[in-house]
């Protein structure tokens, strides 16, 4: 922006006309080679990289002005010396490629075990959760992603929102279901998949509850592998979580498979 793709575009908006496109600086790496290709010493080439991705044209404008007249006497064209001013910092060549592999690896997962990708996603990228949405119908996601769009001042919290309903939309489309919360089954921060990498259905977690944080979320798992819940009545004794989120959890039907009470056999003296 403001630099590469000026340069390529064909309304020529640099006044240098329009440049084709394996001409335009890419990468701080291509600097270097350019400068050197143009004819300069490579010590000199690599010297104005470095000033160039370092952006040091700010602290020292009269080592920019010396380079400038550097490349002018070795024929290094305008648009290049221009491109050169616009940049404040760049990728090596390396890393810009490290990225893109990553990318397609994540691509790769996202084809063909997109239930393991989606579980990655949400668990580690998302940073806001509907628990209702991700339990609700497709157009009732559609719904609310239009009702958060049409807000005029959104929050950071409702742009959060909104990509993550975009995300388990795709999802669904996909075919990859979610599971309620479940205070036996669930994990603390992670969309545990139950079924295959590739069509599973994904668990929501107890951190996906509005107003429950990490260490909330962990602290109940960490009960639950001390000692197993065995009733509603034990986990409120436990005071795993607060009457707030206890409340929730039951409006969610997080403890459906939980009897109300101990029998007699699992509390006091003679318990099991």
């Amino acid at each position: 922006l403001g630099n590469a793709k000026d340069l390529v575009d064909p309304t020529n908006p640099t006044g240098f006309g329009v440049i084709p496109f394996e001409k335009i600086i890419g990468c701080r790496d291509d600097i270097m080679v350019d400068l050197i290709a143009f004819g300069m010493e490579p010590s000199i080439a690599f010297k104005i990289m470095e000033f160039v991705r370092k952006n040091k044209k700010v602290k020292d404008p009269k080592g920019w002005e010396d380079f400038k007249a550097a490349m002018r006497a070795g024929n290094v064209p305008e648009y290049y010396i221009w491109a050169c001013e616009q940049i404040e910092y760049m990728f090596p060549k390396a890393h810009a490629v490290a990225y893109v592999i990553m990318a397609l690896r994540i691509a790769w997962f996202k084809v063909y075990k997109p239930a393991l990708f989606y579980s990655a996603y949400l668990s580690r990228r998302a940073k806001a959760h509907s628990v209702e949405g991700m339990l609700q119908s497709s157009t009732w996601i559609k719904n609310k992603i239009a009702s958060l769009q049409a807000i005029r001042n959104k929050t950071a919290k409702d742009e959060d929102l909104i990509t993550s309903l975009q995300v388990v939309l795709e999802a669904k489309a996909r075919g990859i279901n979610f599971l309620p919360i479940d205070i036996n089954e669930s994990d603390s921060l992670t969309f545990k998949i139950e079924g295959s990498l590739t069509d599973g259905a994904l668990r929501i977690p107890f951190v996906a509850v509005d107003g429950l944080g990490d260490a909330a979320a962990v602290k109940i798992v960490e009960s639950r592998n001390e000692r197993a819940f065995t009733s509603v009545s034990d986990i409120e004794t436990r005071k795993v979580i607060n009457k707030t989120l206890f409340d929730e959890f039951r409006r969610m039907g997080a403890f459906n498979n939980l009897p109300e009470e101990d029998d007699l056999e699992n509390v006091g003296l003679f318990a099991l």
